[in-house]
């Protein structure tokens, strides 16, 4: 059995983890889901009546910055948590 201190460092630092998540991925939803409903159902047409669609990369505008650019800053934000800020408890001795 783990002394209090132990585990309650534990509880600590999987809430904090935990926490930091949920607000990222929250964000980054609600990013997506208003950036795509605003942008995606918007018909731009040019003065001759032609549906005009922007791209960037092959993809329309509103799925590059609604999709795309959240998923690859939700990758990075990964990563850089993971690797520097997320921190690792000690290791428990062998009984």
């Amino acid at each position: 059995m783990e002394p209090e201190s132990n585990q309650k460092r534990k509880l600590k630092n999987g809430i904090r983890d935990a926490t930091i998540v949920a607000w990222f991925w929250a964000i980054s939803l609600f990013w997506s889901i208003g950036y795509c409903w605003q942008y995606g159902y918007l018909i731009r047409k040019d003065p001759q009546g032609q549906v005009v669609l922007e791209t960037i990369l092959g993809m329309p505008s509103w799925a590059f910055w609604g999709i795309f650019s959240p998923w690859v800053l939700c990758a990075i934000f990964t990563a850089l948590y993971g690797l520097c800020l997320m921190r690792d408890d000690p290791p428990e001795p062998d009984q």
